[in-house]
């Protein structure tokens, strides 16, 4: 029997990846997330600091803090690192995301931000890492390490920083949030089982599209970000992450036959905007792939539908993100080479370039 690739087998196991970190935080892990619930509260800024896939996950968070009424900023380290630091001061609560804990931009943020003399909290998968003891409070993933490309540990920082937001709120140690996390992670392993199965057949879909899109709002901007950079790591295709609203404000006129966009419609107020959108982009001869819970009546020929569970709109790039890792991986198997496999990055980047002499 052939075994599967290593990516392959990193998208299999992220339901034990899942299971294994949410029962650390519910345990050795709770004393953590209490301690950093504690700072944010206290905190006159909150600034989430991240770059790549650690990037993408961070979007549900900040979209979560805004419905406690709290302004999360979300900084690109290399951002921060170069531009935009000295912007914040002591009371300032700074989390850092890096699954490696040796991200170039994260690592060299620690000095500079510790002599701001904020508050470090630290995200990563690794213990002895720059980041885990650089930082004033570690909230350690433990999770199963991936295969260069960030799977596992992308689904286990989405749902680290959704328990980091329950902290905040007071809910995490209700019986409904409890309960809640274990239907969800359910939910997750028949959805991941669901697409397992039907993703092969999938390849009468693909063609050489002309320019590929994924679009989202809100909280699934987390699905779209992520789903460009697996595109760009995982099958080596140019692909593009706009905001739903921003693609009608110009970038509409990239529309034509040998267009694929992924719109992501969710179970929140803008559900009708997205799934117009789709409609539209397929009355003007674009291909779609809708991601979303349900699909409303009729729906064109242009529109694959893939269904996901009907779950809050901030858990739901938990979900969103099953169908896009299977089709990038079919979509690099049909263009010939094998997914997960890297030309030029490493699994870690531990250099922003060489000096030029």
């Amino acid at each position: 029997m052939t075994q599967p690739l290593p990516v392959y087998a990193n998208i299999l196991n992220q339901p034990n990846a899942l299971r294994q970190s949410l029962q650390a935080f519910r345990n050795e892990g709770k004393g953590s997330l209490v301690q950093a619930a504690k700072a944010i509260l206290s905190a006159r800024k909150v600034v989430v600091v991240s770059i790549g896939a650690s990037y993408a996950a961070s979007f549900p968070f900040i979209y979560k803090m805004a419905q406690l009424g709290i302004k999360v900023n979300l900084e690109d380290a290399s951002e921060l690192l170069h531009y935009t630091h000295t912007a914040y001061d002591r009371n300032t609560v700074f989390i850092l995301i890096s699954r490696s804990g040796e991200t170039i931009e994260i690592t060299r943020l620690i000095e500079p931000l510790k002599k701001l003399g904020g508050t470090l909290i630290g995200i990563t998968n690794v213990m002895d890492s720059s980041v885990a003891k650089g930082v004033d409070i570690l909230l350690y993933l433990n999770s199963p390490a991936d295969e260069l490309i960030a799977i596992q540990t992308y689904s286990v920082t989405l749902q680290t920083l959704e328990l980091l937001w329950q902290q905040i709120a007071g809910q995490f140690d209700t019986p409904q949030v409890q309960t809640h996390f274990d239907g969800v992670l359910d939910q997750f392993t028949e959805t991941l089982a669901v697409f397992d199965r039907h993703s092969p057949t999938w390849q009468n879909w693909f063609k050489q599209y002309e320019s590929v899109y994924l679009l989202a709002r809100g909280a699934s901007q987390a699905s779209a970000c992520e789903g460009q950079l697996l595109f760009h790591e995982m099958a080596w295709t140019a692909a593009t992450f706009y905001t739903a609203g921003f693609f009608r404000h110009g970038p509409w006129e990239v529309m034509q036959e040998g267009f694929l966009g992924f719109i992501f419609a969710p179970n929140d107020n803008c559900y009708e905007l997205n799934i117009r959108l789709a409609y539209d982009i397929a009355n003007q001869h674009g291909n779609v792939c809708l991601i979303t819970h349900q699909i409303p009546g009729e729906f064109p020929s242009r529109i694959i539908p893939l269904i996901i569970p009907k779950v809050a709109s901030g858990i739901s790039p938990l979900m969103e993100i099953i169908p896009i890792q299977f089709f990038i991986y079919q979509w690099a198997l049909w263009n010939g080479h094998n997914p997960g496999i890297f030309r030029a990055s490493t699994a870690v980047t531990l250099s922003e370039g060489e000096p030029i002499v």
